[in-house]
C-alpha cells in the first residue's frame, strides 16, 4: 500500500511540476504582448499550437490518441500552456462568441477525432487578431 501511495504522490508532483512550468511560460509571453512584442509571443504561441495539433493527428492517425486519456497525458504541457495563454483573451467579446471560443478550445478539442482538426492553432491566431485590432483602435 505504501508503494502505490508513493507512486501516486510522485506522478501528483510531476504534473504540478508540468501545470507550473506551463503556467510560467503563459505568463512570461503575456507581460511580452504587454511590452508591445505581441508578434513574438503569438509566434511562439502559434508554434506550440501546431505542435499540439500536429501530435494530435499523428496520435489519431496511429490510433494511440482513441485510448482514453493518452492524447491528453501526453500534451499536458501545450494544452496547459493554451489554456493559461489564451486566458482573457476573449473576455471583450461579446457573451455568445466567448462561449463559442471556449467550447470549441476546451471540449471539442478533447473529442477523438475532432481533435484531429487545427483548433489550437486557429484559437491562436483569431486571439491575436483580437489583440491587433483591439490595440489599433487605441
Amino acid at each position: 500500500m505504501n508503494i502505490s501511495s508513493n507512486y501516486s504522490k510522485r506522478g501528483a508532483s510531476i504534473k504540478q511540476g508540468i501545470v507550473h512550468e506551463a503556467r510560467k511560460l503563459a505568463d512570461k509571453l503575456n507581460v511580452e504582448i504587454e511590452k508591445g512584442h505581441d508578434t513574438t509571443a503569438f509566434m511562439i504561441a502559434v508554434l506550440l499550437a501546431s505542435f499540439k495539433d500536429f501530435l494530435d493527428i499523428v496520435l489519431d492517425f496511429l490510433v494511440i490518441g482513441f485510448i482514453p486519456g493518452v492524447s491528453f497525458a501526453i500534451g499536458l504541457f501545450l494544452t496547459t500552456f493554451l489554456f493559461f495563454f489564451l486566458l482573457g483573451k476573449g473576455w471583450f467579446l461579446t457573451t455568445r462568441i466567448r462561449i463559442w471560443f471556449f467550447v470549441f478550445g476546451l471540449f471539442v478539442d478533447g473529442l477523438p477525432l475532432f481533435n484531429a482538426l487545427p483548433i489550437n492553432t486557429i484559437l491562436v491566431l483569431y486571439a491575436w487578431r483580437l489583440i491587433k485590432k483591439r490595440a489599433s483602435n487605441l
